[in-house]
């Protein structure tokens, strides 16, 4: 019974990153099905994440959640167009190549500002990691507002970086949860490559 005990102690010493990890879930599963709701969910997870990364000083997620809560009422609306009584989501598509270069050279170019305010006006763990992954986020919610499947290599690289900097801060929670989410974006590309395909047969 002395686990269970341990078990019980390390829920009531961590609720936050474990209600916070247990709706992650719920959203990432919702993305990886394309389904609409992960938007009504996505707009509780961040109020959530927005605590956790103050508490671990992990201030480039702290922003990128805050964005995150509008862009999933944004997202929200854009996937769901009403035409008379019927709703149509949005269909998957491809990232315009166009985009995708110009996109990739932005997050490049924005991580520098973003690092250089991280490591000269907060405590941030890992600065360089957190910089980046927050301008790799901004873009991947941007793309999925757009429901382009290639929102998944964002996540991809997100979700390693941001893996790095909480288990630099010490939250071995939020870590899991970041490299769980690296393992679903892995899939999720392959998975909506396959709904692409199905949607271009219907």
């Amino acid at each position: 019974m002395e686990w269970l005990h341990a078990l019980w102690t390390f829920v009531l010493e961590h609720p936050l990153p474990l209600v916070a990890a247990l709706i992650n879930f719920v959203w990432v599963y919702l993305e990886y099905r394309a389904s609409i709701w992960l938007w009504p969910v996505g707009i509780l997870l961040p109020l959530l994440y927005i605590a956790v990364s103050w508490q671990e000083r992990v201030y480039g997620n702290l922003v990128i959640n805050v964005y995150y809560l509008i862009t999933s009422i944004i997202g929200w609306v854009v996937w769901l167009r009403s035409k008379g009584q019927d709703d149509e989501e949005l269909p998957i598509t491809t990232t315009p190549t166009r985009v995708a270069v110009w996109g990739t050279l932005s997050v490049f170019l924005l991580s520098w500002p973003a690092y250089w305010l991280l490591s000269s006006y907060t405590d941030s763990a890992l600065p360089w990691a957190d910089a980046l992954a927050t301008v790799w986020a901004f873009a991947g919610m941007i793309m999925l507002a757009r429901k382009w499947r290639e929102h998944w290599v964002c996540w991809i690289i997100s979700n390693f970086l941001y893996a790095l900097v909480f288990y630099t801060s010490g939250d071995a929670i939020t870590t899991f949860v970041m490299l769980v989410n690296l393992c679903v974006a892995l899939m999720g590309y392959r998975h909506w490559g396959r709904l692409q395909r199905q949607q271009a047969h219907e």
